[in-house]
């Protein structure tokens, strides 16, 4: 037993000395490149994601970016990565029009969920451009932006389910399904053209997958980094990639079979799985026309059309839900900005009617809790990750192809040069002395939804949505901690948003 334990303890040793040289020679490469951002060595084989708290990377990586700068470098896993912490060089970076810094990192996360393709998720080589312009007209073609059009019934008509659903409730209760259902509904309708009832068996299974791969997938976490987690049975790797068969092979592939029987291509779409029908159509016959071949390369095909699918729900759905959560858990921690809410509602709206879209321009209060909010819950504090596509520079700084670009969002919400005493919640700091919101501020906010080219294609969207959720909820109802403002923690759990641990709430008509 002692001579097997030996051979066991050499093994082990041996496959160390291995990773670490392997480690060692890919670090040392750096040589290549004359001046990388300065940034902490990290340990082999794991980097410095031991030094990242998994509830919170964001303020480890903020307190680094305190000793070496606002772009700092550094090993995630096997992954070289770039830190950026400040709104200036976040802009700079991303706005690009070379697209050098718009493509995405080849980490897990993309690699499971959508093989590097769709839309939010797509690498630049699987023709991201079109793809982009394609999601964006289809959306706006929905009414996305707009206060008319099939997104604003959407909206309305889900608004109604759920209000209607939490009236029924007389005692305190977790919110959280209903609001995920709710926002999860309004990209169903958009994209397979129906809603689901809160209670149906098969979309609860499809929101339970739906935020286990989000749960899985924080932008820090080790699934994405250590490649060689694939190879051990029941990590993360693998509850992950299960996640994302069961929806392909779901609830995706349902809708898509059954649009694909009744598709009338003389017939305008009626949801987003028409629209790249229609679209899929077209590049075909212009393939007949030109005797089989392509006029140009395209993406528009049956596979794309899922992972199409999957990044319209993972842009659509997680955000947007984690937001609202976050609203909530404010409106019952302070008390005082939702009596002021309720105080501009009445006395903008009136008791005879509920707040609409076309209310938002006269209700500067309720916009600024709902920027504070974004900015305090801060539900995506390290985005989604880019990835450099080429050798480049940045700010004289090299930066090798391959690198993972990460824009550290949450010193930007937290920057106290622009918003003082970041750590107090304070709606009045985003109007003005006029009474007005004060739009750049508002736009720091926004920044959830990602700074540049790749800014969440969905972003108006989960706009209309708080909007129209929140008012309605408060005027209507008061929203209470079953045990007080003081019991209602901030405290939450990682992933790639960052999301309130459970809680409750009462509801009482007002």
């Amino acid at each position: 037993m002692s001579l097997l334990t030996d051979y066991y303890g050499v093994a082990l040793a041996v496959l160390s000395l291995v990773l670490t040289l392997i480690w060692y020679l890919k670090n040392s490469s750096s040589w290549r490149y004359r001046n990388l951002p300065p940034g902490p060595l990290g340990l082999p084989i794991l980097g410095i994601l031991p030094y990242l708290d998994e509830k919170n990377p964001s303020v480890d990586v903020l307190r680094m970016s305190k000793r070496y700068g606002p772009i700092f470098g550094g090993f995630l896993g096997s992954h070289r990565a770039v830190f950026l912490n400040d709104y200036d060089t976040i802009k700079e970076t991303f706005a690009r029009t070379d697209d050098v810094f718009s493509d995405r990192p080849r980490i897990a996360i993309f690699e499971l969920y959508s093989d590097g393709q769709g839309v939010a998720c797509c690498y630049l080589e699987n023709h991201w451009k079109e793809q982009r312009r394609f999601t964006l007209r289809a959306l706006r073609n929905y009414g996305m932006g707009r206060l008319q059009g099939s997104l604003r019934n959407a909206i309305d008509v889900e608004v109604s389910h759920l209000m209607t659903a939490m009236s029924k409730i007389k005692k305190p209760f977790d919110p959280r399904i209903y609001v995920e259902s709710a926002v999860c509904n309004i990209t169903c309708k958009m994209v397979f053209g129906r809603r689901y009832e809160y209670e149906d068996a098969q979309f609860t299974e499809f929101l339970h997958n739906l935020e286990k791969i989000f749960e899985l997938s924080g932008v820090a976490g080790v699934v994405n980094y250590l490649s060689w987690m694939k190879y051990v049975p029941f990590s993360g790797y693998h509850a992950l990639g299960d996640c994302v068969r069961h929806l392909e092979n779901g609830l995706f592939t349902k809708e898509c079979e059954e649009h694909q029987k009744v598709f009338d291509p003389n017939r305008s779409p009626r949801d987003l799985i028409e629209a790249f029908l229609l679209e899929l159509h077209k590049k075909q016959q212009e393939k007949v026309e030109n005797n089989g071949e392509d006029m140009r390369p395209t993406g528009f095909n049956h596979q794309q059309m899922l992972h199409f699918i999957a990044d319209v729900f993972a842009a659509g759905t997680d955000t947007t839900a984690s937001t609202l959560k976050w609203s909530l858990i404010h409106l019952m921690k302070f008390e005082d900005e939702q009596r002021k809410i309720q105080e501009e509602l009445d006395h903008v709206i009136g008791r005879d009617r509920m707040p609409s879209l076309e209310d938002k321009p006269n209700l500067p209060y309720t916009q600024a809790f709902l920027a504070e909010s974004l900015r305090y819950g801060c539900a995506g504090p390290l985005g989604v990750p880019h990835g450099a596509k080429d050798d480049t520079k940045l700010r004289g700084y090299d930066i090798p192809k391959g690198t993972v670009i990460v824009a550290n969002l949450y010193a930007v919400l937290y920057d106290p040069k622009v918003f003082p005493e970041p750590d107090k919640f304070n709606p009045s700091r985003f109007i003005d002395e006029e009474g007005r919101v004060k739009t750049s501020l508002i736009e720091r906010a926004h920044s959830q939804f990602g700074i540049g080219r790749r800014q969440c294609v969905g972003m108006d969207m989960a706009l209309m949505e708080r909007f129209v959720f929140i008012t309605n909820l408060i005027h209507r109802f008061n929203a209470r901690a079953p045990n007080g403002p003081d019991s209602v923690t901030i405290d939450a759990r990682g992933g790639l948003a960052f999301v309130p641990m459970p809680f409750e709430m009462q509801l009482t008509e007002r």
